[in-house]
């Protein structure tokens, strides 16, 4: 049976065994984090997108965006040994950037998230926070999305609230749509189902 590369195994053990904690009350999650960045191909359009990424990586084999999407969408294809090694080599570049190395974790939790490994992106969405050090937007909403997928139903919503309490959009079915429009439909299904599940929760009487 094929491994993870070492770098990526030892990160992995790192963060993704342990629960997540539940949130702070009353802890507003609204820092801007560059990392939190993806480019999206048009409908039909991944073979052109992966061919201009190709380019761009035999112009500067160091081009850490270029490699993250390609790294996901070798991912995405099934060709995990490929990825893994595309995501190493991005984490090998970080002594020089920190926002690559959260944007190569934040990308690995979606990319594990998208192939059924909920527990495995809870750890690596957890660790690029921790690398942000502060408090990022994006977390308590994709924290909560991980965290439903593994049958965690109480901490996902209240995550969830954290993300509602940080961001108005997350409270109404618009926001939420428009905020996840350009999301892979299982994953607007997730958070559609999370915002279902957070809404009753928030009107049921008390008692």
């Amino acid at each position: 049976m094929r491994l993870l590369p070492f770098l990526l195994l030892c990160l992995l053990s790192f963060g993704a065994c342990a629960s997540a904690p539940l949130p702070e009350t009353g802890v507003v999650w609204d820092e801007r984090d560059p990392a939190a960045f993806a480019l999206h191909p048009g409908p039909g359009d991944n073979a052109r997108f992966r061919r201009g990424l190709n380019a761009a990586i035999r112009k500067d084999p160091n081009n850490s965006v270029a490699l993250l999407h390609r790294a996901y969408l070798l991912h995405a294809s099934g060709d995990i040994e490929e990825g893994d090694r595309d995501f190493q080599r991005v984490l090998a570049l970080t002594g020089a950037d920190p926002v690559n190395q959260r944007r190569a974790l934040w990308s690995l939790g979606w990319s594990a998230y998208n192939r059924g490994l909920a527990a495995d992106a809870v750890g690596y969405w957890r660790q690029a926070a921790e690398a942000h050090g502060g408090r990022p937007s994006w977390y308590p909403y994709t924290l909560a999305v991980g965290l439903w997928a593994q049958g965690e139903r109480g901490a996902a919503l209240a995550w969830y609230d954290a993300a509602a309490r940080s961001q108005a959009d997350w409270t109404s079915s618009e926001g939420v749509a428009s905020r996840t429009r350009h999301w892979r439909e299982p994953e607007r299904q997730a958070i559609g189902a999370l915002f279902e599940a957070w809404s009753k929760a928030a009107v049921a009487p008390a008692g």
